[in-house]
């Protein structure tokens, strides 16, 4: 049996491991919370540890008024080649702090200005650091692809697993709604205490998570969905059930009561 180690190490999975590097990183898969609004949180913890998400750093990437950080839209329907070469010249000013320009939308960036920001990707000015957003990696250029890390979260687009999803989904919200209303600890449902019935629960909770997505702080909701993908993957690996449960009720005491 594989130890529940492996899968619960928070320097070694999820959102950190992308966050410490300086490689370009393509933002994607993320529905029902604004991408961009991932790729801001990145930005913060770059900038500030934790991140707080309170103090004027933090304050100043929600509001794009930091002098570190540039954020490219498209102009019209396309990110344009000016916009590229503006960039470009904004990376080559050197600066002792860490730059980093986030290309939202960048699925919508033109072939030329595609062209433009290839050599930049291979090789990225020192302390600079760009990411793109895009939902969904199908419509990004690969060459603008394969130059990049891509952080990418769980698809919501799974079948549902029963005939009754609506009467399952309200039976684990009123359980969710229960477990966030008491400070004892409220165990799982009877129903799901089997390997199946825990990965049925984690279905449910991440398509819950997807509709409660914009009442999370992003910090929150991405550190939740990272650990039920980290559950998941432990009951897959035959992980004891037990081990899986209780870290499950962990992060959601941690996460989701206190949102």
């Amino acid at each position: 049996m594989i130890t529940v180690d492996r899968f619960f190490k928070p320097e070694g999975s999820g959102i950190l491991r992308f966050i410490n590097t300086m490689s370009p990183l393509l933002v994607t898969g993320y529905q029902g919370l604004p991408i961009l609004e991932v790729a801001k949180y990145m930005v913060k913890a770059k900038f500030c540890n934790g991140p707080c998400l309170e103090c004027l750093t933090c304050q100043a990437v929600d509001n794009e008024s930091s002098i570190h950080l540039k954020v490219i839209r498209p102009e019209g329907r396309a990110i344009k080649v000016d916009q590229v070469r503006e960039v470009l010249d904004f990376l080559s000013l050197k600066r002792e702090h860490i730059t980093v320009v986030i290309f939202d939308q960048a699925h919508l960036m033109n072939p030329q200005a595609a062209n433009a920001l290839l050599k930049t990707l291979e090789e990225p000015p020192e302390n600079c650091w760009i990411l793109l957003t895009s939902p969904s990696l199908k419509n990004m250029l690969s060459t603008i692809r394969s130059r990049c890390l891509v952080y990418k979260s769980q698809s919501f687009g799974d079948p549902v697993p029963t005939g009754e999803s609506a009467e399952v989904l309200k039976l684990i919200e009123d359980w969710l709604a229960r477990f966030a209303a008491q400070k004892d600890e409220l165990e799982f449902l009877h129903e799901m205490k089997s390997k199946e019935g825990m990965l049925e629960f984690i279905f449910y909770v991440r398509k819950l998570l997807k509709n409660q997505a914009l009442k999370f702080k992003p910090k929150l909701w991405i550190q939740l969905m990272d650990d039920i993908q980290n559950c998941e993957l432990a009951l897959n690996s035959n992980v004891d059930i037990k081990l899986v449960e209780d870290q499950m009720l962990k992060s959601l005491r941690i996460n989701y009561v206190f949102h």
